[in-house]
């Protein structure tokens, strides 16, 4: 598969949407850029643990959960609903 095909699908005339999978359920989770911070699907959060270099997004209802679930029980975790530009 092609990521970076995928990552800059051309939905229109000069607008790029941005494909991120969710973590658990390997379902779409779209990202729209702009000028400001990207926005996340409303169902969506951004999750990092303080073990792991890597931010993940997953779906906010049963995904989220399993992925706690994997998260060791003394770990900082940080959930952010928005994404930061360059990321």
């Amino acid at each position: 598969m092609d990521d970076s095909r995928e990552a800059n699908e051309q939905v229109g005339p000069r607008k790029r949407r941005s494909v991120v999978r969710c973590a658990i359920c390997h379902k779409p989770v779209r990202l729209w850029s702009g000028k400001g911070p990207r926005s996340l699907d409303s169902d969506a959060v951004v999750v990092r643990w303080d073990g792991s270099p890597y931010e993940v997004a997953v779906h906010q209802d049963h995904c989220l959960t399993e992925w706690l679930d994997t998260v060791p029980n003394d770990a900082n975790v940080s959930i952010r609903t928005h994404v930061l530009p360059n990321q």
